[in-house]
């Protein structure tokens, strides 16, 4: 990935993604959508003939308008301009578009996970945002490598297995 790439991304201008994330997100595109149009004709629904000051549903039907809303105009502007994160083949350090596999330390297990955009984190489990304690520390980082991590008052630490 480019310098340029990771600027335009830092400057909230774009938003880095798969393309498995791009195509997920355009597949919800017509349910937010639905929503958001379901919500907004509730408002005038449960608005009708009441004093808007007393009815529970006119209030609830406003704050199920705003989350319906965020949601779909989030959608939107995701989609808007994003990049393409390739996936990173014959590297030696991580970088956005890594599958690695670390190993929490006391843990025997190791778990695979592929760096990537938070829009990608956010949606797929076996996703980490380059922007998340773990992930921004991985960034760089070459096998064998062991990082050391705060997470709110806890010290993590990992080791890169590959």
């Amino acid at each position: 990935m480019s310098k340029r790439t990771v600027e335009f991304e830092q400057g909230g201008q774009s938003h880095l993604m798969s393309q498995r994330a791009i195509d997920r997100l355009k597949n919800d595109l017509p349910i937010v959508k639905a929503e958001y149009e379901r919500a907004s004709r509730a408002i005038g629904e449960t608005g009708e003939g009441s004093d808007w000051h007393d009815n529970f549903a006119f209030e609830q039907a406003h704050r199920d308008f705003e989350v319906a809303r965020e949601r779909y105009f989030g959608v939107l502007q995701k989609l808007e301009n994003p990049v393409i994160i390739e996936p990173r083949k014959g590297t030696n350090d991580v970088g956005i578009g890594n599958t690695v596999r670390i190993q929490f330390v006391d843990e025997d297990s190791i778990d695979t996970l592929h760096v990537l955009g938070s829009v990608d984190a956010a949606v797929f489990r076996d996703s980490i945002s380059s922007d998340s304690p773990l992930g921004s520390n991985l960034l760089g980082r070459r096998r064998g490598d062991s990082i050391t991590y705060e997470v709110g008052r806890e010290r993590v630490t990992v080791k890169i297995v590959d």
